[in-house]
This record gives structure tokens, C-alpha cells and sequence, in this order.
């Protein structure tokens, strides 16, 4: 044989040979198989099978109405689904049917052999099919992503339910990562879940913010005026100044030694903000314009331009505080100093609040639900953690601060709190900063300040401001005609005010009101005009409080009265509570003669439809208003506009102003923050006292309120926040009854403009005392679409009075007001707010509620508490909830989702019920599962299923399940079997009383799932999840016998 010929020989032996051993190896896994069948087939036929189930679940009933986005899918589908056939066709071929035996083995391996290669072909199709039909559905899924996306980024953040639904959407979301989507897509959707966890993180972050925040804290920095075009300029940037030719050589050298000395302060201050470090302090008498020029100093941009050199390569962070002293705690104490620095940080670092204010951050992203409702954090705490930041090395690693802070002298110092606590505290931060903290402060020139602080790094304010009082002179009397006359009356003023800028306002706009006693200069030039003026000139006092006496002695008593019954509404507004504070609109104030002629003049006008007057007419009260205030109070009083404070915004949008600024209304405010505190002192105190007697200013500013609603009650009226306003301040400062007539007229009004009927499908909230609202249930239809209900908030009188303890008006209500108990959702609500008030212990109203119905146990209102339709309940027979299954219901809810429970409160109210012959319709079951628990509740006609609001591995879920491990799975318990796990403080009282009613006291026993209507079966998720159990035992009890026989 030739080589050639060996060789091929060779060849073909070695390829028989392998494949006789291939046929062989078959032939042995198939004949060893407990199925008869290769190995590697039960996995492709595992496949092909998946794969055409999965396929078959894509085909549309009717491929007739498939719509066109949906068509390269179906295709795909069929086209996977023939595939599989196919390979289920062949793989079922390679089975040895009947007896196992090596023949067949042998011939089912060769079979095995043969179809290897167009089983190959077949999976390469099937998975390059499969690739299209995971694009094409991730294509889809994209976008049904994007639509969700779309939604939640729609919903509010601050509205509880809609952040559910973001939650609820984002977990959905991950589910849909779990399918393979794809490499490309699934990063795709986790980049998004990651930034809408980003998104959460900004909800809870918003939450802390505003628990921080404070309505009022940025308002005395709001009511500061920047200065005139051109004052107090030269601390940042020298200007060319006039000529002063006519000053006499004597004058000009004070003046050129006055500019020398601001040459001094620019140069003195620049070089603080770029290139030094410490406190640099603003020193002035009262009165020189230190919180004007602090404005300024904190908003001119060239503050910021030297404090980035100052900063390097760090970030610059600034941040202002503004003290006043007649004002709230927030705004004159170190705690409300502690609280804006701390807020002011936080909202400009957020990434921070888990590590400054870890307790609270860890509330927020596990109470998601509450996300509403701001923690009390306490000002210990708000301390500690700011004093912690402020000196941990590493937050300075990046950034460096300079802080604004005006009026030391202002803050009101409370038990170890003092002037010396103040600054030390600022040199402590200062210290402990390695230089990248920094300071601005002003204050008067008190000793603890001038004694502290270093000459070089000050500034002394009224020995710098002449030219710009002699400036400020001469813008507000530019109309004068005689130009002499005018640069006399400049020269003098500015001298005689010594610095004090609100000696000079007010001096200005006395001089003013002479002048316009000929208001078009035809006296002009005449020596006897010219004599008058600076003959008045010459009387006004230099003293600061003795020219506010001047003023108060040159108006007649009425107008007096006004003003002292004007600094009495404004005292009262400050004294209130930040959260309810109403303040003194200027329309207001323009009743007030309305009011001294009749106090109820607002009481007894009866509601209208439509305005009084429209924007014309209220812009015309407007101006009346402002004459009369700088009348009456001789300059002392000024007209502000609203900036800011969210209390004081809603209540300007309520009223039907706009958000515009030079739409807002104004506010009577003081002109500057030394009045009130002028005023009060010696003889002005005791004829202010005299002058006002039984003045109530309480009574007088809600009335003066009500009037200024009342011009703009109608079609411009958005909502009803200053109705909730006035119920707020009334129930918390009046005393007795005073008031109890006031709110009834605001029922009447709000009533009148919103009627509380035809509510279905309505989610109620009731406005409270901190300015929020929360959510109190819901007045429920036979039948709810979820997402479809509309919200009302609820602004009622009475309920809003129980939030201030107010349980007398309540009672003065109802006995005076029969039908105000006729409506039950009126009833439900009250009884609900009552249950759930801590500290209720007034007897009298609690029986007068159980005399009148208000309680009563068997008539249904349409009302509850439960969210009868959310993702964690479902409620049948909603319609047919009264007032006590409604309290069973909440209670077993709030213990069985939250392990929480006011056992006091609960047992008192329970015993009430019991103690009236309330019927004991209870029935608990709780149904367990390897998948799921849930309770059942029943309460006569209505059930209720309560699922755990929590991850089956979390560490809330496993307390559920601990606190209600004594419940058996599938079986009825009744009240009195729970109320002894809780341990009620009066348990023996109430068996006493659940016995007297003849109600079984235990009658736990297995459910019986034959009583149960066949046809419901299927709906009821722990009957079906049982059968499946029972079914399940059966069938692995079948298989064990006949493993057994075999």
C-alpha cells in the first residue's frame, strides 16, 4: 500500500473511530438517563420550552387589534415560538420510548449524532431571535420607563400620597431591571432609578431644611432698606466728590478729615475681605445706619469679589444673620442664630445633613409617608450639631466662610445667654477654623463689643457719614425752590444729626410737612419763609428720644390713639406664636376708625358673592392707607412690603394679590427698630397706657383682617388660608369666650364661599397650627377609582380650635349651633380629631358629644380614616363604616402596621363606647404564608385586610411578626383576646363591660373555608393561598405513596 493510500486509510479509521465513540458516549448517557434522553438535550429542550411558553404569553387574543408599535413583537414571538417546535420536535425523537435497552440506547445515540448539527442551527436562530425579541421589547419598556419617569417627576414633593406613588413607581422600576433587558438598557434604567433615588434623597433633604427653617427668620433682613443711590458707598469704592464751595475753610478741613478717615475704612476693609482673617466690626450710636450698610455689604458684588480672592481655591460661602430685638425668638436669640446658620449651610451643602443631623435623616428615609410634617428638631440639638460642624476639620477641607451678622447689641439673652456668650461663641468657631471662618458684625459701641474686638479691624459709622446724611438732605427736599435755602438746610442737618441717620429721616420728613404748607413754592425766597423753616429747624430736639417726643407731642389725641393702638396690634403679632402670627396689613390698618366707632363693624356684614372692589378699589384703599399712617404716625411707622416669610405669602395669595413684587401689599411695620423700644420707656409708656384703656388689640386685628378679606372676597379669592390664619391666632390668644362669636362669623363665611357637600371620593385635610396640613380621611362612595378623588381642605372653626385645646369653643359650638351636628362627615371628623388628641381630658364635652350623637356607634357615616383602597388595605363595604368601626379599625391598624399605641387613650375611649352599649363586632384573622401575611378584620358589614407595610427581611416586619406570634394562623379572634395582648390599663373594666353587653369574651377557632361562598373563594386571597397549601400537601403525599409502591 502506498503511503498516500495509508495515510487515507488512517484517516478514516480515526474519524470512525471518533464517531463511533461519540455514538457510544451517547448511546451510555442515554441508556444511564433517568429520562432516556442525552444530557445536553434536557437543557436545550429546557430552553425551547421556556422559550415558547414565554412567546405564547406575547400573542395577542385578537391579532387583529395588535397596535403598530407592537407588531415587530408578535412576529418575533411567532417566529420563537416555531423555532421551539421545532427543537422540541427533534428532542422528543431522541427519547427511548417504552423499556430501556442498549439497542435502543445505541440507536437513539446515533439519532442524537445525526441531529446535532441542525439542533446547533436551530439555537443559533432561536438565540438570535431571542436578541431582537429582547431589544424590541426593551425598546418598548424604554419607553413606558420614560412615560413613567415622566409621571413622577409631575408629582409634588410635598403631598404624601403623590411621594408614594414615587416610591411605588421606583420599585417597579427595579423589578423591570431584573428581566434581561439588555446591557445597553439596563444600565440605562439604573442610571435612572439611581437619580430617582437622588431625587428621594432631595424629598427627605427639603424636609430637614424646613424643619429648620423658620417663617420669620430672613424677615428683619427683608425689612432693612438698601441705602440711597450713592450712601455709605465709599466702604467698598471711593468716588470724586462735589466741590463743597460754599462751606466755610473751618467746615471743609472737618470735611477733608472725614474723607480721609473713609479712605481709611475702604482701604481698612477691602484688605479684611481679601486678605485678612478674624471679626471685623461695624460700630455705630442708635440710629447711624449699621443694618443698611450691612445690606449693603452682604449684596454689593464686590464683597464677593474680594472674599474669592480671600477663598483661593476653596469655595466661598456666605451666609448673613440680621438680629432685632422686638422681634421673635428666632430673630433675637442665639438659638434663632444657631438655626439660620445652621439652615443656611445645609441648603447650600445637603450632602451633609446624614453625617450633621444623622437621626433625623434616617427618620426621613424610613418615614417617607410623613414627609409632610417638619421634625421638632430642639435647639440643644440644632446647637450641638452646628458647634460639631463648625469645627470638624474636614468641612473646611474644601471650602472657606465669611458670615454676616448685624446687630449684636439686639440679641436678647435668656439664662446663661449673654452679650459675652455671644462673642465668645463667634471667637471660639473663629479659632477653631485654622483661619477659613471669618466674621462681619455690627452693634452699638456697648463695652463687651468695643472692649473685644481690635481698633484695626473696625469700623465706626457715625464718624464717617456726614456727607451721605448731607446727600440723603438733599435728595428728600429737592423740591424746594430756593437753592440757598436748601444748601443751608443740607449743611445743617447733616451737622446737627451727628451721625445718626434716623435722627435725619425723621427731622427730614418734619421739615417736609412744613414745606408742603406751600406746597408750590410761592413764598419762595421770602425771608419770612426762610426764617420759619429754620426757626423749626432750630426747635427740633438733637436728642433721639426726645425728637420722637416732639413728634408724639405735635399730633392731636385721636391721631395718637391710632398710634398707640397701632404699636399694641404690633406688639401682639410679634408675641404670637411664629406659626400662626397674623400680621397688620396696611388695608387693614385703613379700618381702623371703622373699628373705634363700632368694634363688630366686620362681624355684621353680611357674606358677598363678589368683591367690594376690585384691584382699582383696593389700590385706591392703598393710597388712602399710606397718607393716613405717615399721619398719624408722624414718620415713626412705614408701610413694607411682604418678602419672604411663607406664612405672610399664603396669606397675600389668599387675599388675591399677586406674586409680582410691586403687586405684593404692604405691611405696617416699624421705620426703624429703635421705636418700639423708645416708646416704651418713662412718661410714653404710662400716657400710652392711659390714652388706650380697654383696647383690645388682639379683637382689634383679627376684626381689621377680616374687613381686608372681606374688600377681597369673591372670584379673586385662590384659597382660604387667612379664614385658617385668623381661626389660628384667635384660638391662641384670646381667653374665655372673646372670640367665640368672631369664629363663628368666619363658619359662616367660609360656608358661604365653599359648602362642605356633595363629597365623594374626597380626601379631607385639615389645616393646623404649625401652617401645614395633614391628611384626616376620607369620605367614601359604594364604589372608588383609585386616583380619580379630588382634596378638600377643611378650614372649619371648630376642628381648627382642637388643635389649640380650644375644647370650650367646641362646646359653645355645639350648644349654640344645633346644626352643626347634622351633617355625620361634620360628626366622623370631630370624633376622629378627638381620638387622636394625647391630652384630652375635658369630661364635659366628651359627654355633651355622646348626648348629641356625635359618638354614636350603629349609624354609618361614609367616612374613615383607613385609606380603603391603597396598596397596603382593601376595605369592603366601605360605605357602611360608622364612627366606632372606624375607631376599631384605625386602632388595630396603627398597632398591627406601626407596633404603636396610646394604651391610655385607647382604653379610655373604649370603655366610653362599651359603657353606651356599643356591640363588639370584631373579628380577627390573621393568615400567614411562606409568600405573605395579612390580617382580616371584621366589624359587621365591613372588612377590612391590612397587609405589613414592610420587606419580609426587615427588621420592622420581623417585630410584626414577634408582637403577633400568640395569633395563630386562620383563626378567629375576637376584641377581647387582642386587648389583653396590649395590656390596657383598664382591661378589667372593660371585661367587666364587654360582659354585661353579652358579648363572648374568647371564641378564637379555626376557619372554616366551607361556609364560604364558592363563587367568592377565588377573590379572597387567604382562602385561595390556603387551598393552594391543602393542595400542595396532597399532591407531594400522593407522590411519597407511590415512591413507596415503586
Amino acid at each position: 500500500m502506498d503511503p498516500a493510500s495509508a495515510i487515507g486509510v488512517t484517516s478514516a479509521v480515526i474519524t470512525f473511530l471518533e464517531f463511533s465513540w461519540k455514538v457510544v458516549r451517547n448511546a451510555k448517557e442515554i441508556y444511564d438517563s433517568a429520562d432516556g434522553c442525552p444530557n445536553d438535550n434536557l437543557t436545550r429542550e429546557s430552553v425551547a420550552r421556556s422559550m415558547q411558553a414565554f412567546s405564547r404569553k406575547l400573542q395577542p387574543p385578537d391579532p387583529s387589534a395588535i397596535p403598530p408599535e407592537y407588531q415587530g413583537i408578535c412576529e418575533l414571538s411567532n417566529e420563537c415560538q416555531s423555532i421551539s417546535s421545532e427543537i422540541l420536535t427533534i428532542s422528543d425523537s431522541l427519547k427511548i420510548g417504552g423499556e430501556k435497552s442498549r439497542y435502543k440506547a445505541l440507536r437513539t445515540g446515533f439519532k442524537a449524532w445525526k441531529f446535532k448539527k441542525d439542533l446547533v442551527q436551530l439555537e443559533e436562530r432561536l438565540a438570535r431571535c431571542g436578541d431582537q425579541l429582547s431589544l424590541e421589547l426593551s425598546y418598548l419598556k424604554s419607553g413606558q420607563i420614560m412615560y413613567s419617569l415622566e409621571q413622577i417627576r409631575s408629582l409634588a414633593r410635598d403631598d404624601t400620597s403623590k411621594l408614594q406613588q414615587i416610591q411605588q413607581s421606583i420599585d417597579e422600576l427595579r423589578q423591570a431591571t431584573e428581566v434581561d433587558l439588555g446591557t445597553d438598557i439596563l444600565t440605562h434604567v439604573l442610571d435612572i432609578l439611581q437619580r430617582q433615588d437622588r431625587a428621594l434623597d432631595r424629598v427627605c433633604q427639603d424636609r430637614i431644611l424646613r424643619s429648620l427653617c423658620s417663617s420669620d427668620m430672613d424677615s428683619r433682613y427683608h425689612q432693612v432698606h438698601l441705602p440711597a443711590d450713592g450712601t455709605f458707598t465709599w466702604v467698598l469704592g471711593p468716588e470724586e466728590r462735589e466741590r463743597l464751595d460754599y462751606l466755610p475753610k473751618d467746615d471743609e478741613y472737618w470735611v477733608s478729615r472725614e474723607r480721609q478717615m473713609q479712605l481709611q475704612s475702604n482701604k481698612k476693609f477691602v484688605n479684611w475681605l481679601a486678605i485678612s482673617d478674624g471679626i471685623f466690626h461695624v460700630s455705630g450710636k442708635l440710629g447711624s445706619g449699621k443694618s443698611t450698610l450691612m445690606k449693603l455689604l452682604y449684596t454689593h458684588p464686590r464683597t464677593k469679589k474680594e472674599l474669592e480672592v480671600w477663598s483661593g481655591s476653596k469655595t466661598l460661602f456666605t451666609a448673613k444673620f440680621f438680629f432685632w430685638k422686638p422681634g421673635t425668638n428666632s430673630q433675637n436669640s442665639l438659638n434663632g442664630l444657631y438655626r439660620s446658620l445652621l439652615h443656611s449651610i445645609l441648603t447650600e451643602y445637603p450632602d451633609l445633613i446624614p453625617s450633621v443631623l444623622p437621626s433625623y435623616w434616617d427618620q426621613a428615609k424610613k418615614d417617607t409617608a410623613a414627609i409632610q410634617n417638619p421634625f421638632p428638631i430642639t435647639p440643644e440639638i440644632i446647637e450641638s450639631s452646628l458647634f460639631m460642624l463648625l469645627k470638624n476639620e474636614s468641612f473646611y477641607e474644601s471650602r472657606r466662610l465669611c458670615i454676616f451678622i448685624d446687630g449684636l447689641d439686639e440679641c436678647v439673652g435668656g439664662g446663661q445667654h449673654d452679650y459675652r456668650t455671644l462673642v465668645d461663641t463667634l471667637d471660639t468657631w473663629v479659632q477653631g477654623s485654622n483661619n477659613n471662618l471669618k466674621f462681619c458684625v455690627s452693634s452699638r459701641e456697648d463695652n463687651v463689643f468695643m472692649n473685644r474686638y481690635e481698633e484695626h479691624q473696625r469700623l465706626r459709622l457715625h464718624e464717617m457719614s456726614w456727607y451721605d446724611l448731607r446727600k440723603y438732605t438733599q435728595a428728600n427736599l429737592s423740591h424746594l425752590q430756593d437753592k440757598a435755602l436748601l444748601k443751608k438746610l443740607c449743611f445743617e442737618v447733616s451737622n446737627k444729626a451727628q451721625g445718626i441717620f434716623l435722627w435725619c429721616t425723621l427731622v427730614v420728613q418734619t421739615l417736609r410737612r412744613e414745606i408742603e404748607v406751600d406746597p408750590h413754592n410761592s413764598l419762595a425766597g421770602s425771608p419770612m419763609r426762610e426764617s420759619s423753616i429754620m426757626r423749626l429747624l432750630d426747635e427740633l430736639p438733637v436728642d433721639l428720644e426726645e425728637i420722637f417726643r416732639y413728634i408724639l407731642n405735635r399730633l392731636s389725641r385721636q391721631e395718637r390713639r391710632n398710634l398707640y393702638q397701632t404699636l399694641s396690634m404690633l406688639k401682639v403679632s410679634a408675641a404670637a406664636a411664629e406659626k400662626h402670627r397674623l400680621p397688620l396689613w396696611l388695608i387693614s390698618y385703613s379700618f381702623l376708625d371703622d373699628y373705634n366707632n363700632d368694634p363688630g363693624f366686620a362681624l355684621y356684614r353680611k357674606p358677598v358673592k363678589t368683591p367690594i372692589g376690585g384691584s382699582t378699589a383696593r389700590d385706591e384703599r392703598l393710597a388712602y392707607a399710606l397718607r393716613k399712617l405717615q399721619h398719624e404716625s408722624g414718620g415713626l411707622l412705614e408701610g413694607v412690603r411682604v418678602n419672604g416669610s411663607p406664612t405672610e405669602e399664603l396669606a397675600m395669595i389668599g387675599l388675591g394679590y399677586r406674586y409680582a413684587h410691586f403687586r405684593r401689599p404692604l405691611v405696617v411695620s416699624y421705620a426703624h427698630r429703635s421705636v418700639p423700644e423708645i416708646l416704651e420707656g418713662s412718661e410714653v409708656a404710662s400716657e400710652k397706657e392711659a390714652i388706650l384703656g380697654s383696647f383690645n388689640a388682639a379683637d382689634a386685628i383679627v376684626n381689621l383682617t377680616l374687613a381686608h378679606l372681606r374688600l377681597c372676597v369673591g372670584a379673586t379669592l385662590p384659597d382660604h388660608h387667612p379664614l385658617a390664619v385668623l381661626t389660628c391666632f384667635v384660638s391662641a390668644m384670646s381667653s374665655d369666650q372673646e372670640g367665640f362669636e368672631f369664629l363663628d362669623t368666619l363658619d359662616l363665611l367660609y360656608e358661604d364661599i365653599y359648602p362642605e357637600s356633595n363629597l365623594p371620593e374626597t380626601e379631607i385635610y385639615l389645616f393646623q397650627n404649625t401652617g401645614l396640613t395633614y391628611r384626616i380621611g376620607w369620605v367614601t362612595p359604594n364604589h372608588h377609582t383609585k386616583g380619580h378623588g379630588r382634596m378638600l381642605i377643611t378650614f372649619n372653626t371648630m376642628f381648627i380650635a382642637l388643635e389649640f385645646e380650644r375644647y370650650d369653643y367646641v362646646l359653645w359650638k355645639i350648644k349654640h349651633r344645633a346644626a352643626v351636628m347634622d351633617s355625620p362627615i361634620k360628626k366622623a371628623i370631630l370624633a376622629a380629631l378627638l381620638f387622636d388628641m394625647p391630652k384630652f381630658n375635658d369630661g364635659h364635652l366628651q359627654d355633651e358629644l355622646f348626648n348629641v350623637g356625635c359618638f354614636e356607634s350603629s349609624s354609618t357615616t361614609g367616612f374613615t380614616q383607613l385609606p380603603y383602597d391603597g396598596e397596603y388595605f382593601r376595605v369592603r363595604n366601605v360605605e357602611c363604616m360608622t364612627i366606632w368601626r372606624d375607631f376599631l379599625a384605625m386602632r388595630w391598624h396603627s398597632w398591627y402596621q406601626a407596633l404603636h399605641m396610646d394604651q391610655h387613650r385607647f382604653g379610655h375611649w373604649l370603655e366610653m363606647f362599651l359603657k353606651r352599649g356599643a356591640l363588639c363586632e370584631f373579628e380577627l384573622v390573621i393568615t400567614r404564608s411562606t409568600v405573605e401575611e395579612f390580617a382580616t378584620l371584621t366589624l359587621g358589614e365591613v372588612e377590612v385586610k391590612i397587609w405589613p407595610m414592610y420587606e419580609t427581611d426587615s427588621l420592622e416586619y420581623q417585630k410584626t411578626l414577634e408582637a403577633t406570634r400568640t395569633f395563630e394562623s386562620d383563626t378567629v379572634y375576637s376584641l377581647t383576646d387582642w386587648i389583653r395582648i396590649i395590656n390596657l390599663p383598664n382591661l378589667d373594666r372593660i371585661l367587666s363591660l364587654l360582659e354585661e353587653n353579652n358579648t363572648v369574651l374568647s371564641h378564637h377557632y379555626p376557619k372554616d373555608e366551607s361556609l364560604q361562598n364558592p363563587e367568592t373563594v377565588a377573590e379572597v386571597p387567604s382562602v385561595r393561598l390556603r387551598m393552594q397549601t391543602l393542595t400542595n400537601r396532597f399532591i407531594i403525599a400522593l407522590l411519597g405513596t407511590y415512591i413507596e409502591k415503586d
